[in-house]
């Protein structure tokens, strides 16, 4: 988990795994935390929002390879959820 926020609150935690990685990678989760409070899911709407990001797919490539390397299979942000299965991550 890179980051989660409240759709109550407009809270955003971070984790400090990000604070050795580029300002870009952190824009972009910051990014998709942002979208969350306009959009709770993962889905089609959630994806053209975030698609606004310049550096999206880059910055979701560099977060997949960095938990590759480490051994991680989970995907990074799911894409294949409804807003309904999972909550703000």
């Amino acid at each position: 988990r890179w980051a989660s926020c409240s759709t109550d609150t407009g809270a955003i935690r971070v984790s400090d795994r990000l604070q050795r990685m580029p300002d870009w990678v952190l824009d972009y989760v910051l990014a998709h935390e942002l979208v969350h409070l306009v959009e709770p899911g993962h889905g089609t709407e959630f994806r053209a929002l975030l698609a606004a990001y310049p550096l999206a797919d880059r910055a979701e490539g560099y977060l997949q390879g960095w938990s590759a390397a480490r051994g991680s299979t989970e995907p990074t942000y799911p894409d294949d959820v409804d807003a309904q299965d999972l909550p703000c991550e």
